[in-house]
């Protein structure tokens, strides 16, 4: 399976390629190509972000830097195999994404919602 944006920022921050430059500022470098892209409140300059997505969705750099709370929350619920794991999985990530702005509260929502869909259906997961 293809993996997603959330996959591939989750790869960014396991393998370190994340900093934090300052207040709503990271740097973050590619994993394909030696450069690195500046985030920064405004959003990032890499192809995805300003051509693909046109600034409608975040880019697995904005996904690992400033959305890297609920990133680890996907990536926790991904991992379970009951309904039961997925609520207590979410619950103990959920003041953490509160936290953070609506964009990526609504992405946790959505994928909880998902996750949970798949799983009441009989997946172990579904991507």
């Amino acid at each position: 399976m293809k993996p997603d944006r959330i996959d591939r920022a989750h790869n960014l921050i396991a393998r370190g390629l994340v900093t934090a430059m300052g207040p709503n500022c990271w740097h973050v470098q590619s994993d394909r190509h030696n450069i690195g892209y500046q985030v920064t409140a405004d959003g990032c300059l890499c192809y995805d972000y300003t051509e693909t997505l046109k600034g409608q969705s975040p880019c697995k750099h904005i996904l690992a830097s400033e959305g890297a709370t609920v990133v680890e929350a996907v990536v926790a619920m991904r991992a379970v195999s009951t309904v039961d794991e997925l609520y207590r999985v979410g619950q103990s990530h959920a003041d953490a994404i509160r936290t953070t702005p609506a964009l990526y509260q609504a992405i946790a929502r959505a994928e909880f919602v998902r996750l949970r869909a798949a799983l009441r259906a009989g997946y172990r997961r579904a991507a």
